[in-house]
């Protein structure tokens, strides 16, 4: 992947230094939440190393519904994401947790299954459901992680980062239930 030099890499820094900016971010926010926060990454490194456990490969990094162009007028339908400026490599796992994000447990159960049956159909190496739905389940967090990074900046309210918190929050309490910490 030499070629790909130009891409960020979502390696131990990436996810590393998301902690330290959302740390630093929600601090200059707000005191009660920035000691929620170190709540929620005690764990972090334990998450990192599942984060890393997957086969590498180009990720979008902002993959959802919103930026897939689908032309249905050939078959099989085309499908065209767009807006790559968050392109890295990494696990393929990233972009699944940002395209599952919104739906009802169920439902993501549901799109989680499609996408390990037909990895498996292509021979690609993944964890049983289980060990996809906890990898899923730490890009979900991450990606909460890196927006409590910009709230400061962005000027986010105080509801947006409790809500953001509260998701995050639930996150970290199923993962610390299913990964033994480091």
């Amino acid at each position: 992947m030499n070629e790909c030099s130009f891409l960020a890499r979502h390696d131990r820094h990436f996810f590393l230094s998301a902690v330290e900016q959302a740390m630093r971010s929600i601090s200059q926010c707000s005191p009660y939440f920035a000691g929620s926060l170190s709540a929620i990454v005690s764990q972090y490194d334990s998450l990192v190393e599942v984060m890393l456990r997957h086969p590498q490969t180009l990720v979008h990094g902002a993959y959802r519904a919103r930026q897939i162009l689908a032309d249905t007028s050939v078959t099989p339908v085309r499908i065209c994401p767009v807006d790559w400026e968050g392109a890295a490599i990494g696990s393929g796992l990233y972009d699944l947790a940002r395209l599952i994000t919104g739906f009802d447990p169920q439902r993501r159960v549901e799109i989680l299954l499609a996408y390990r049956a037909e990895a498996i159909d292509r021979n690609l190496d993944l964890p049983d459901l289980d060990g996809v739905k906890c990898a899923v389940d730490c890009f979900r967090l991450h990606q909460r992680v890196q927006r409590l990074s910009k709230a400061f900046d962005h000027e986010f309210s105080e509801n947006s980062i409790a809500d953001l918190m509260g998701v995050a929050t639930q996150l970290a309490q199923g993962l610390a239930k299913q990964i033994p910490r480091a």
